[in-house]
């Protein structure tokens, strides 16, 4: 750290920084160092083509760096800086995040990096929901891909003339999820997420997703604690009768013995936690809810 003190930057200064965080890419302090040599050299390069030079080599750098702990958060942010300075096309960098991703499809470090990416490469929110409808089809599991995926939809449910047709499509796509992986978590906060989200006539959806619920009880013998728990969740929404929801509770009770003393809370303090209220704003139904949170 005496060559940081002393502003040393030059190419002994970096070649040190390398190889202490190939020892531990975790050394935030290293990393802010490299970024001030960096940053210092670029200023004083004597072309652009030097200037891009040691940029691709930070590149490679990082790369090697992502590849020993893909979840180093200075990482990912100082490979952005790089990728910033650089310019220019970033479909390769959208290819390497594919990769990563193929090794690990849940590393949300890697998601956040490429959403930032693909905004830079001005890419459409239609290719955006094709990649991670890739990603959700290869694992309904994948939470950064479903997430993703709302975050995208957001601004499309806000619109009543797409808002109806993109929400009914999602619900197809999420029942699919569960219907192949009905005790798989994911796929479910998904459904929670959409039954706030979309434009139309909420009462007709939450009706048809309950009867969705009630079919997949009836495939898994009453086994599903999600689709039980979304059913509690309905029911509630819609101001139906008590009764069917201490039913479903009940039965949450032996299906999940662990979490009893939770569903027992649920129906003792029914009044605090049943859905209040279904209102509208601009079309778009917001579900006040305080229950199987």
């Amino acid at each position: 750290m005496e060559k940081r003190n002393a502003h040393v930057y030059d190419d002994e200064s970096l070649a040190l920084t390398g190889r202490v965080l190939d020892m531990n890419p975790e050394f935030y302090t290293m990393w802010n160092f490299r970024h001030e040599i960096l940053h210092t050299m670029l200023q004083s390069a004597s072309s652009d083509e030097e200037k891009k030079q040691k940029l691709l080599d930070e590149l490679s750098f990082t790369e090697k760096a992502i590849a020993q702990n893909p979840k180093v958060y200075i990482v990912w942010h100082h490979r952005r800086w790089v990728l910033k300075q650089l310019g220019g096309s970033y479909g390769r960098e959208l290819a390497l995040c594919a990769k990563f991703l193929t090794m690990d499809d849940r590393n949300f470090h890697c998601w956040g990096h490429r959403k930032q990416v693909a905004q830079w490469a001005e890419k459409t929110v239609a290719d955006e929901l094709a990649f991670t409808l890739e990603k959700v089809n290869q694992n309904f599991s994948n939470y950064s891909a479903w997430h993703y995926r709302s975050v995208l939809l957001s601004n499309t449910f806000e619109r009543e003339d797409q808002g109806n047709q993109a929400l009914l499509h999602e619900l197809e796509l999420v029942k699919q999820a569960f219907y192949t992986e009905p005790e798989d978590q994911s796929a479910w906060l998904y459904l929670r997420w959409l039954l706030r989200g979309g434009a139309g006539d909420i009462q007709d959806i939450l009706r048809a997703q309950l009867a969705v619920c009630d079919e997949l009880l009836e495939l898994e013998s009453d086994d599903s604690k999600w689709a039980l728990l979304m059913s509690v969740f309905i029911l509630r929404s819609l101001g139906d009768p008590e009764e069917w929801v201490n039913d479903m509770l009940e039965r949450l009770k032996r299906v999940d013995p662990a979490r009893k003393n939770y569903y027992a809370d649920l129906m003792h303090t029914k009044s605090q936690r049943r859905i209040k209220s279904v209102t509208f704003q601009g079309g778009i139904p917001s579900l006040e809810e305080g229950c199987c949170q």
